[in-house]
């Protein structure tokens, strides 16, 4: 049979065992750039106090580039990555 798109977010595949049997399967690196993601996400977000923040976790004044930054794009890219993996 083949694999099919049943889930809309994730690192998942469907895969057919027997004619009428489906597991689903993990994809790791998926997963883990996920939750490496989502854990920097959270610690931007909420650096303890305002006042005294550790420089990298705060946006670049205009030029330069910071880890900050960096969280959305990798969201992105992990959520169109699951995306093209669950509707392959």
């Amino acid at each position: 049979m083949g694999s099919f798109c049943i889930m809309l977010f994730g690192g998942t595949k469907w895969v057919w065992i027997n004619h009428n049997i489906m597991i689903k399967k993990r994809i790791a690196s998926v997963d883990l750039l996920r939750g490496f993601t989502i854990a920097l996400m959270i610690l931007v977000n909420t650096p303890g106090t305002w006042s005294t923040v550790y420089p990298p976790l705060l946006h670049a004044k205009w030029h330069g580039l910071t880890p900050t930054d960096l969280v959305f794009p990798f969201f992105l890219f992990v959520l169109f990555l699951g995306l093209r993996i669950e509707c392959s």
